[in-house]
């Protein structure tokens, strides 16, 4: 019994002899520790692979992406040149023989549907025009009328080259059109000189030690025209549009700019420093008080007293910009409106609030009263205009027909017909009395402001774009005029009392002022910032404007 335990303990321990389990768990462990160092290398050498080729890509998104603002800026730079040879085009047709008028508008024409081979053709032509030469070429097309066809070609191949056609701004073909140095004949009675038609349309187009073409559209140049409040006695940026919608150049009659009611000049007698933007502005009858509307608050200036600090101060709309003021015709009440939904009314007398409109809507972007300031006409940025009594302040009807926001509003000399503009691309007229839409215009882009003349059927727009346009509402007359003398969107217009003349302001820092209704400029003066607003004095002796430089500009006429 003894051997047999004997035994068996002895086979035991002659068992595991063989070999000891926890080394040959610690080799294992080694192995597998060697094979895990192994994969870290291998994934370090593919992460190193990895951000080396992320870096390269930064790279070439970096390259790409400065070559993608590159040709927007380029694209943005062919679209100023080309707007301002058009409008160098238009200014100098009048001049020009009628088959040559003809030719250059056909040619103007064919710049909007300018495919991408015929973009690529006049490339090629102006650039083998460029290898022999300028002088030979222009001296053969002969006088005006070749000057002319050469900058329809070349603003047609600026036009497409704008919408995305290939190759960069030939400043060759401009040179092309430009190099013979040729100036328009100066019209009967007026004056030669440097005041040519257009040269301040394209004055922006400047080159400077060979580099490449920069368009100053600030037109802040104090040598240029606008500097001290005048013009050059001339303007022939506008065009006539018939009856089937084509434009034509129209020529100004002998009194267009010397009739005894028209502007001559303008000079800034008063700067009123508000301290926000100026988005609204009002003067009283007797032009000795003006009314500033910004954020939060209207300012209110004496003209005869000191004008380095307001009269007053009316809060209102909870710190929201003020878009529209108005005076009763007697001047005692101020109604406001702007980026909110209530509309208020304030006694001038005692600056106190009256009354609470409220419109339902996000904003009120435009107001007007009537003759006797009985009613309240109010356009709302969902698109309806809303009636108020302000005898009972109630809301009396709501004009719906706008499908976007109506911006501007103003009545008809008569009183009788409310004419809206609306960001819908329409102007719309308004029986007063049924408060019923009568007619509506259809334009090419948002109306911003308008103006209707207190003597005559004629109505302006002043139009997202630089244009304003001129239509005569009168039953059965199609009478059309487009001016071109702004270089960006027209944000505020306003006939005079006279019904002679009207005044705008863009956001190019302009206020012009125009003979009414065929747009001969009179006036034109700059300013540092965005013009905002306008108004006229009653007796159109004094014009006011709200700009972005936060403060109102008063000018004597």
């Amino acid at each position: 019994m003894y051997n047999n335990r004997h035994g068996q303990a002895g086979g035991s321990r002659g068992g595991g002899g063989g070999g000891n389990p926890f080394l040959d768990a610690l080799e294992k462990l080694k192995d597998d520790y060697n094979h895990m160092q192994a994969q870290l290398s291998s994934q370090r050498a593919e992460l190193d692979k990895m951000n080396a080729e992320k870096e390269q890509l930064q790279r070439h998104y970096m390259m790409y992406y400065e070559m993608s603002c590159g040709l927007n800026m380029e694209m943005q730079k062919q679209s100023e040149v080309a707007k301002r040879m058009t409008a160098l085009l238009q200014s100098m047709l009048q001049y020009a023989p009628h088959d040559a008028q003809a030719s250059t508008i056909q040619a103007m024409e064919r710049a909007k549907q300018i495919s991408l081979q015929e973009l690529q053709q006049l490339t090629a032509a102006s650039q083998a025009q460029q290898m022999l030469g300028m002088t030979g070429p222009m001296a053969a097309m002969g006088g005006l009328g070749g000057m002319l066809t050469a900058l329809a070609n070349t603003a047609a191949s600026l036009q497409a080259g704008a919408l995305g056609g290939p190759g960069g701004l030939n400043m060759a073909a401009i040179a092309a059109a430009m190099g013979a140095g040729l100036r328009p004949p100066a019209p009967p009675g007026g004056g030669g000189g440097d005041d040519r038609p257009g040269t301040e349309a394209l004055g922006g187009l400047e080159t400077e030690d060979g580099d490449d073409d920069e368009i100053d559209v600030q037109n802040d140049d104090p040598a240029g025209p606008a500097a001290n409040g005048k013009t050059g006695g001339r303007d022939s940026v506008h065009s006539g549009i018939s009856s089937s919608g084509n434009l034509a150049p129209t020529m100004f009659p002998p009194d267009a700019l010397t009739d005894p009611g028209v502007p001559k000049s303008v000079k800034a007698v008063h700067d009123l420093p508000h301290g926000e933007v100026v988005c609204a502005v009002a003067i009283s009858k007797d032009a000795q008080r003006v009314f500033t509307g910004g954020k939060g608050c209207v300012k209110i200036w004496d003209l005869a007293a000191n004008t380095s600090a307001a009269r007053a101060r009316l809060e209102c709309l909870e710190d929201n910009y003020i878009r529209s003021c108005k005076l009763f015709a007697e001047g005692t009440h101020l109604v406001v409106g702007g980026e909110a939904s209530n509309i208020l009314l304030f006694d001038i007398e005692t600056q106190k609030e009256v009354a609470k409109l409220d419109t339902t809507a996000q904003a009120c972007y435009a107001l007007a009263l009537n003759q006797e300031s009985k009613l309240l006409y109010a356009c709302c940025a969902d698109g309806a205009v809303v009636i108020f009594d302000l005898a009972s302040m109630q809301e009396v009807a709501r004009l719906p027909g706008h499908t976007d926001g109506a911006s501007c509003v103003d009545l008809s000399g008569d009183g009788l017909r409310l004419w809206t503009g609306g960001l819908d691309h329409t102007l719309r007229s308004w029986d007063i009395r049924e408060r019923r839409e009568l007619s509506n215009i259809d334009f090419a882009s948002q109306i911003f402001s308008l103006g209707c003349s207190p003597t005559e059927d004629w109505v302006a727009v002043g139009l997202d774009t630089n244009q304003i346009e001129v239509v005569n509402t009168a039953p059965g007359v199609k009478e059309r005029y487009q001016l071109h003398r702004h270089d960006s969107c027209v944000l505020s217009l306003r006939f005079a009392h006279s019904g002679k003349w009207f005044c705008t302001t863009g956001k190019d820092n302009l206020l012009n002022v125009w003979r009414s209704p065929y747009g001969a400029l009179s006036v034109r003066a700059s300013e540092s910032s965005s013009v905002l607003s306008c108004d006229i004095s009653h007796d159109d002796s004094v014009i006011v404007t709200g700009s972005g430089e936060k403060k109102a500009t008063v000018y004597q006429v």
